[in-house]
């Protein structure tokens, strides 16, 4: 969402429409849930997923009439039965997915979007989706609870009633029929998801990204192999970087609420990536490998200048010790750990 929003202010400020694709309904099994949302240019190129497949190709092609047609479209889409079989999708429901077309028009409350992702305060957005054409400011609502009413007061009482019940009873996100007939309304809440980047694309990385996912990390992959790196293979993934090592961290900026994976093919690898994260400011740095592995780069990043304190905050060997062996249980030793570590901050 953090990306997808940045990426939009800037398209928008330089007069350049936008569509976003937001998943707000999905039942039985999906690569991504409700409130995933993927940014699509006129050119078609993407920014984020809502799963890959079919799911992106249907979405695709919804987003070229929107381009040469400015409107809006709500998508339902199955994957069931015969329809999986033929895509070579592992997942089988039905999910609606909703497209706009954003002007720059949208600008004001796409910048107010992402400065709440910011604050410590419970927040949410609300688009109301119909066949009505409206200004963007109509369609779409920020607010927090206890500020409903008054933020949303063009709509009815009834709808009112409706949002606040959906909050009450943590039913969130949520799409919930128009009470007047009027089309829908999609809720969502607006929070800072955590962020995990994975540095190599190999076993470990294709069952934490799911597991990751599942507990609502936002998962970047990233390897130089495209073989290992494509949508195909990452379809859980919000972002995939087929490109070098050292190219994507110049692109990298971590914060407070990032996560770092390093379980790439190689020391060199690890000792590279590690170098350049080291120094900025995740909430947890995990590096695979031996004791023997940890001691030969450690002590190069010693020589190096990096501060024992430092070091001493990645953990290496990756993972609590549930004495893991194959693939996904370290996959589950090292979500246990993030879990952790997010827990110990809270």
């Amino acid at each position: 969402m953090k990306e997808i929003l940045k990426k939009t202010i800037h398209l928008l400020k330089e007069k350049r429409p936008v569509v976003w694709a937001t998943m707000v309904e999905h039942k039985g099994s999906t690569p991504r849930k409700a409130a995933t949302r993927m940014l699509i240019k006129s050119n078609g190129d993407i920014l984020g997923s809502i799963g890959g497949g079919r799911l992106e190709a249907e979405v695709l092609e919804g987003a070229k009439t929107l381009y040469e047609k400015p409107d809006s479209l709500l998508l339902d889409i199955s994957m069931t039965g015969k329809e999986v079989a033929e895509t070579e999708m592992i997942c089988g429901g039905q999910a609606r997915i909703f497209l706009e077309f954003l002007t720059p028009e949208a600008l004001t409350i796409v910048r107010e979007l992402y400065d709440k992702l910011f604050i410590k305060e419970e927040a949410f957005f609300l688009t109301w989706i119909d066949k009505k054409q409206r200004p963007f400011e109509e369609t779409h609502y920020i607010f927090e609870p206890t500020g409903i009413v008054e933020k949303i007061s063009r709509l009815s009482n009834a709808i009112t009633a409706k949002i606040e019940k959906a909050i009450k009873r943590r039913d969130v996100p949520s799409f919930i029929p128009h009470p007047e007939g009027e089309g829908f309304l999609f809720l969502e809440p607006l929070k800072l998801s955590s962020t995990l980047y994975i540095f190599g694309g190999g076993h470990i990385s294709l069952d934490l990204a799911w597991m990751a996912e599942r507990v609502g990390f936002q998962v970047i992959i990233v390897d130089d192999r495209k073989a290992f790196a494509n949508r195909d293979r990452f379809p859980m993934a919000s972002e995939v970087w087929a490109i070098p090592y050292k190219d994507a961290l110049k692109n990298v900026e971590l914060g407070y609420n990032d996560f770092v994976v390093i379980v790439t093919r190689g020391h060199l690898f690890d000792l590279d990536i590690l170098r350049e994260v080291i120094v900025q400011s995740p909430e947890y740095i995990g590096m695979i490998g031996s004791r023997r592995k940890k001691a030969m780069i450690f002590q190069q990043l010693r020589n190096e200048g990096i501060p024992q304190k430092r070091l001493d905050e990645v953990h290496a060997p990756i993972g609590l010790n549930i004495r893991a062996e194959t693939p996904a249980e370290i996959s589950v030793s090292i979500i246990a750990e993030m879990i952790l570590a997010q827990a110990e901050r809270k």
